[in-house]
């Protein structure tokens, strides 16, 4: 490693950076893509205003090490042996259907395999970071695609390392030979055999040591075991990012290691936002300019190409083919490991400039049009519903399950949501004999209250057949304990088209303006569980310093009175 930058260069590239950042997430876009756009703009391609990369780089390094430190801490090895076939081969058979495309690329631009096969595993990367937020914003990560697409993006991270390794030997002196590749193979091999067994051993008492003297010793150790590891295997002739990835990994199945992510998280991000700003300084802006039409070709290709293949997997799974093609267009964009797979590649000589900046620019392309791309799911949709056989596949359904006795409810409660609050509700229905039926689009929640029995329907409750299949024409209330406010609110909204003057009851949440949100969509009351908490809370307190029981009740229908008014 080379000298740290210099103070002008660091503030320099933190100031792009937030400059960046801010503007970026003011247009509701990845904050990731502002670095990007930083760092073009302060490199040696546009104003030139930072000239050394390198030392930039050097700092980015760390960058690396702590963003593959997270992705191991995100693949427990125990959270993988819980996981759909879906989701967890999912990544793999991907692999294995592009193989055609790859095979034809090699033929057509006669490219070395290597490379070709290295590309191939760059675009078919996703980000769970993109996933996530586009999700979050629709109220969709608990659905059944938000799920899958979270999850396999997650697994997608597995060939990462291998293939970083790959490369690297391949990069060496003697890197095209076999005996070059073997022995690499056999050291990385040897180290995550022994690295996971010692270190999934020794690295969660050390850490729950370390945090019991205080969180300056704790960040100081986990920063040690990341940088630390990836040194290790940096002087074994390995990747840096293979050392990172396993400090990860040995605490991913520990209960410390939530802990340690928020409390190492501030000080990752900063090496992180460096290693962004430094992937955008390699951007040759002259060559992306001259090559727009071949890109943009590009990046319809490997939308519209990810966009088929992925969702083509759920169905191989028995997911409905509506929430393979909702899987599918989340995942159609191109991930952050995907810039730190071409900058390995273009450190190490084995991908060139030109090709890392076409890398780059497609990527970054992928991410800004993918949440137009999902907009344009209902009208996708509506044309694959009007396909004569194939459309079959994509037909709303919802799968009924009403127990013994229960066909033909009326005067009944809809409880959306099966989570604790729905829970308790339906002990009380069940205690006085009252008539319900449960919609769960959780497929787990949706066992569990089958096992036991219950009226269930799986599907979407904003949706107004879902709500047709619950009978609500003929219901006596409808309960929404859905823990998203934006899919509670859509769920309100789409009860109250269906029934003006039915009961409609709904929790209520702790973000500003949830209350009223609801309230408007037509829910007859608002439930709050964290202010009827407190109100039990206060009861108990006023009553232990000997408060009068009529002053305590005079005083919580008070506070009640003026949150509900």
């Amino acid at each position: 490693m080379g000298s740290l930058p210099s103070m002008h260069e660091f503030v320099l590239a933190i100031a792009a950076a937030f400059a960046g950042g801010f503007i970026f997430r003011h247009l509701r876009q990845p904050p990731v893509l502002g670095f990007l756009v930083a760092g073009i703009i302060v490199g040696p391609h546009v104003t030139g205003i930072i000239k050394d990369v390198a030392q930039v780089q050097n700092m980015a390094q760390m960058g690396v090490a702590f963003l593959m430190f997270q992705a191991g801490t995100e693949l427990s090895l125990s959270h993988l042996r819980k996981m759909q076939r879906a989701v967890l081969l999912g990544p793999f058979v991907q692999l294995l259907l592009s193989a055609p495309f790859v095979a034809a690329a090699i033929l057509l631009s006669q490219w070395p395999a290597s490379q070709v096969g290295y590309l191939a595993l760059i675009f078919s990367l996703s980000s769970t970071t993109v996933a996530i937020k586009l999700l979050s914003e629709r109220g969709e990560l608990d659905s059944v695609h938000g799920r899958l697409a979270v999850a396999f993006s997650i697994v997608q991270d597995i060939p990462l390392v291998p293939a970083i390794v790959l490369v690297t030997s391949l990069a060496s002196p003697s890197g095209g030979e076999v005996t070059a590749v073997l022995p690499a193979l056999g050291k990385a091999l040897a180290f995550v055999f022994v690295g996971y067994t010692l270190g999934a051993r020794l690295a969660p008492p050390l850490l729950r040591k370390a945090a019991s003297y205080g969180r300056e010793l704790l960040i100081l150790c986990v920063v040690l075991l990341a940088l630390g590891m990836a040194y290790l295997t940096g002087i074994m002739g390995l990747s840096l990012a293979l050392g990172a990835f396993m400090a990860g990994l040995v605490i991913a199945d520990s209960e410390v290691s939530r802990h340690v992510l928020r409390e190492v998280s501030p000080i990752s991000d900063i090496f992180i936002t460096f290693f962004f700003v430094s992937v955008g300084m390699l951007l040759d802006i002259p060559f992306v300019l001259g090559h727009i039409p071949a890109i943009l070709a590009l990046v319809l290709v490997i939308v519209v190409g990810k966009a088929l293949l992925i969702g083509l997997i759920p169905m191989l799974f028995r997911h409905s083919g509506k929430e393979a093609l909702l899987t599918g267009l989340v995942l159609a964009q191109i991930g952050e490991e995907a810039f730190l797979l071409a900058q390995v590649g273009f450190n190490l000589g084995f991908l060139s400039g030109d090709t890392y900046s076409l890398v780059l620019a497609v990527a970054v392309i992928s991410i800004v049009l993918n949440p137009f791309l999902y907009e344009s799911a209902p009208v996708l949709l509506r044309g694959l519903k009007a396909l004569p056989i194939l459309g079959q596949a994509f037909q709303d359904s919802p799968r009924a399950f009403l127990g013994p006795g229960r066909q033909g409810l009326k005067e009944h409660t809809i409880l959306c949501g099966y989570g604790e609050v729905g829970q308790q509700v339906v002990q009380a229905l069940e205690k006085r004999g009252l008539p319900y039926t449960i919609i769960e689009l959780d497929p787990h929640r949706l066992r569990q209250a089958r096992d036991q029995g219950l009226p269930c329907i799986f599907g979407d409750a904003s949706r107004e057949d879902t709500l047709h299949e619950a009978n609500i024409m003929a219901a006596n209330s409808l309960i929404v304990t859905i823990p998203d406010p934006a899919t509670a609110e859509r769920v309100v909204r789409s009860a109250r088209r269906l029934r003006k003057g039915m009961d409609v009851l709904a929790k209520g949440y702790s973000e500003n303006g949830a209350r009223d949100r609801l309230a408007n969509a037509g829910a007859t009351e608002v439930v709050h569980p964290s202010l009827e908490a407190s109100l039990e809370f206060i009861r108990c307190v006023l009553r232990c310093h000997g408060v009068s029981q009529r002053e305590v009740e005079r005083f919580i229908l008070a506070k009640r009175a003026g949150f509900y008014s």
